[in-house]
């Protein structure tokens, strides 16, 4: 039985957003604050920890232009208020913390073209960490998986914070293309879209999905969440890379329309597999621009 959550989407979405403005304010407030000495221990310690919250803060839920515009004003502020040093520092501090939740596994993965097209698409959940991906959390397979969701024209997911109608969400209805030339191994396309706020069986948290088998390799590739009816391939199919496939949905164990994707090895090894597109490694808060 599909069960409401509504509640629980709130107390998560509603402070989210709040945090939009409390962690900028936070900083710029440490900045412009009268430092102990011209290298304050407390300074870069309270400094590295609201920047590492700012880097995996989801920024689509509110507007992504917030760390565009923001991210400038704060090193400006620091230099002007703390002098060059804690400047120095405090850009020092971003650099680190940027590298460091975007190192990328050692071993190999599988580079693939981006699956969405005709706009501005956002990573709500992506990479190796923990900080930035929960999916790995319950499921080995799923350590590299990604959600994917696009952005409108002020830089936010969705028309309003926790919108009841799908289409106020920017992905809702976007073609998705293979991002490979392989085989369909399996396709379902029997599940409605789920409410908003209201989980669906979490015993088929994929909802309408495809594996794909990506020609010449023993990985199996899952694109999940699609809109009920969208599919327009069958398991058995022989795939061009680039070619469409169905829509995105809110299909499955779901909080919101995007896309998730993730690779593995066969089922049985369940080891999961590093994916790129077109080479590039992504994680939460990467963007990627798609024609």
């Amino acid at each position: 039985m599909p069960r409401s959550h509504r509640g629980s989407l709130r107390l998560m979405i509603y402070p989210m957003a709040i945090l939009t403005i409390v962690i900028p304010l936070l900083l710029l407030l440490l900045a412009a604050a009268k430092p102990a000495s011209s290298i304050d221990p407390g300074f870069i310690l309270i400094s590295a920890i609201l920047l590492c919250a700012f880097f995996v803060y989801r920024w689509d839920i509110s507007s992504y232009a917030v760390t565009v515009l923001f991210l400038p004003a704060y090193i400006a502020a620091v230099f002007l208020f703390r002098g060059t040093i804690a400047g120095a520092i405090a850009f020092g501090l971003i650099v680190l913390l940027w590298f460091l939740l975007r190192l990328r596994p050692l071993h190999k993965g599988l580079d693939l073209d981006f699956p969405l097209k005709g706009g501005l698409f956002y990573i709500a959940h992506g990479g190796g960490s923990g900080l930035s991906n929960y999916h790995g959390r319950f499921a080995r397979s799923q350590k590299y998986a990604l959600d994917i969701t696009q952005l409108n024209s002020i830089g936010a997911r969705a028309r309003g914070l926790l919108p009841k109608e799908l289409d106020r969400y920017r992905i809702y209805g976007a073609h998705v293309y293979s991002p490979c030339a392989g085989t369909v191994i399996a396709a379902f396309d029997g599940a409605p879209d789920a409410l908003i706020g209201v989980l669906q069986n979490q015993h088929a948290p994929t909802g309408n999905h495809l594996w794909i088998q990506p020609e010449g390799t023993e990985i199996l590739l899952i694109l999940a969440h699609l809109q009920p009816g969208s599919l327009l391939v069958k398991a058995g199919d022989t795939i061009l890379a680039g070619q469409l496939l169905a829509r995105v949905g809110n299909s499955g164990h779901t909080t919101e329309p995007h896309l998730h994707i993730h690779a593995q090895l066969e089922p049985g090894n369940r080891i999961p597999v590093p994916l790129t597109f077109r080479r590039r490694w992504l994680v939460r808060n990467s963007i990627f621009w798609s024609h």
